[in-house]
């Protein structure tokens, strides 16, 4: 008797490397089951279905087997949006490829994100419609340390209640005076607009933000440090 259990679930890809030959593994991030990896065979030219389905960016529905081991095996599946606008331009790639590596770097295997994966999927679909691909990105970023409860953005200082913030400390929103001397501190403008990219609720909003690189520069470091300590 088979160990194995199939499963199905919506999922997009967010990587896939060549293995062996023939073969590919693939990530995808999934509603029901989070982060997976799958090994799908019997790749070729002629299996147009397989590329579409092992392509980064395909949103698909997957069968699988589990086993022992975290690969799991790829039975079937159903393409269901392949995202080719992304294809458009390289730039169109290159944001919905740091959308993708926010998500792996994030993200624990098997840990069930249904919130997530909603927003990470709306955020691609948007990929190119965004001139500017660091207001999508970085609203991304602050979107989802705000899920994972890594920040915590206020208006006034966590520590005093009663001065403004304008520093984040290990995910807190603090004031000058009792911020520590590592904190990363904004400016009023820059502040301001770190609130719209992180509560905006419609891309049209959203669209008309404008992102400094300084303040781009501050959102990455803010990401880096909360993934790194939680």
């Amino acid at each position: 008797m088979s160990s194995m259990r199939e499963e199905k679930t919506e999922g997009i890809v967010l990587r896939a490397l060549d293995y062996k030959d023939r073969q590919k593994i693939i990530t995808v991030f999934t509603v029901e089951c989070g982060l997976i990896s799958l090994i799908v065979k019997g790749i070729s030219r002629r299996a147009l279905r397989l590329l579409a389905l092992t392509s980064p960016f395909c949103r698909a529905e997957f069968h699988f087997a589990r086993g022992r081991s975290d690969l799991y095996r790829f039975i079937d599946g159903t393409v269901l949006d392949e995202n080719l606008s992304l294809r458009q331009k390289y730039s169109f790639l290159e944001t919905a490829g740091r959308l993708a590596h926010a998500v792996l770097r994030s993200q624990l295997p098997g840990k069930p994100s249904p919130a997530l994966y909603a927003l990470f999927s709306a955020y691609l679909k948007q990929a190119p419609l965004f001139e500017q691909h660091q207001t999508l990105t970085t609203s991304f970023l602050l979107k989802m340390l705000k899920h994972e409860g890594l920040i915590s953005l206020e208006e006034l200082c966590l520590h005093c209640n009663n001065a403004p913030s304008r520093c984040i400390d290990r995910g807190e929103s603090l004031c000058s005076a009792h911020a520590a001397p590592h904190a990363l501190r904004f400016t009023d403008a820059e502040w301001a607009l770190l609130f719209n990219l992180a509560s905006a609720q419609n891309f049209s909003l959203l669209q008309q933000q404008t992102i400094e690189g300084s303040l781009e520069k501050k959102i990455l470091q803010v990401f880096d440090q909360r993934i790194l300590q939680p």
